[in-house]
């Protein structure tokens, strides 16, 4: 083979090496382009996510106080009618005669 010929071959082989080069660099450039819009958006989504997440559990926080000053009231409640009735009660038993006292 004459120099010229193997001179070129090599010069085919680079011309197909730097297109397959330019080929990978798009890709590489199309990849990192497609994770920095997945990255964005996966932000985006945590951000909206996050934002629900810390409503819901305020509304949660909210309802639950309610629930809780709910439960004291009705035990409140349920305190001063008990001893309402444990007051009534013990007039009522006040009213009989006492036993005799024994001899």
């Amino acid at each position: 083979m004459a120099e010229r010929d193997i001179l070129e071959r090599l010069d085919a082989h680079m011309e197909r090496g730097n297109e397959l080069m330019d080929r990978v660099e798009e890709q590489m450039r199309l990849t990192r382009e497609f994770h920095r819009v997945g990255i964005t958006e996966m932000r985006e989504f945590t951000r909206q996510m996050i934002l629900r997440v810390d409503r819901i559990g305020r509304d949660q926080a909210r309802e639950l106080s309610r629930l809780n000053d709910e439960l004291e009231r009705q035990g409140r409640e349920g305190r001063e009618e008990s001893q309402a009735q444990r007051s009534a009660l013990l007039k009522v038993l006040d009213r009989f005669d006492p036993p005799p006292a024994a001899a």
